[in-house]
């Protein structure tokens, strides 16, 4: 599988594209199977963990995330990971600043990345970026979490049960999952 860029026009473009590129080839590497396997190990550990609470406990109480109660966080992560294979080259586009200028509609514009559903590009959305130090800046994730975090939606993990995106299921089941299993020898 390839992972090819579209619209380099800066030379902050070429790192972010350095960076994506790589985060993108450690979830290749590791294969569709493997990071399936581990996002759905480290989901079960999660739904066990939300399970022991009331419905109405905060899920995550040490990270600041009081909206999200336990029942909520076993809605997002009940269905499995059943991911398929990534498009062949993953393309990598740097051709909008802020995500409105692709989806004018939409009410957020502060997400450093998303991917397109009709022709699945992963578009980095460069104002969202700290270029100097790889993070978004807001929320401070670091960007190799963000791109594990779409690659899970490159191969057709969406969000689930009107859950909102990512933040239990695509960051904590998942790019969590991502890293910790990278870690291993």
């Amino acid at each position: 599988m390839r992972v090819v860029s579209a619209n380099l026009t800066a030379p902050d473009h070429e790192r972010l594209f350095a960076v994506t590129k790589e985060a993108l080839e450690e979830c290749l590497d590791l294969g569709r199977a493997e990071v399936e396997r581990v996002c759905n190990d480290e989901r079960e550990r999660r739904l066990l963990v939300y399970g022991r609470l009331r419905p109405t406990d905060v899920a995550e109480p040490t990270m600041r995330m009081d909206n999200i109660k336990a029942q909520d966080a076993i809605a997002e992560l009940s269905p499995r990971f059943a991911l398929v294979d990534p498009p062949d080259p993953i393309v990598v586009d740097f051709g909008y600043a802020r995500l409105r200028q692709l989806d004018p509609n939409r009410e957020n514009d502060l997400p450093a990345m998303a991917v397109t559903i009709a022709d699945l590009r992963l578009c980095v959305f460069t104002d969202a970026i700290d270029v100097a130090r790889l993070r978004q800046r807001r929320g401070d994730a670091p960007l190799r979490d963000i791109v594990f975090h779409e690659f899970l939606h490159l191969c057709g993990d969406a969000s689930r049960n009107g859950a909102p995106d990512g933040i239990l299921r695509h960051n904590l089941a998942g790019a969590d999952a991502i890293k910790a299993r990278l870690a291993q020898p």
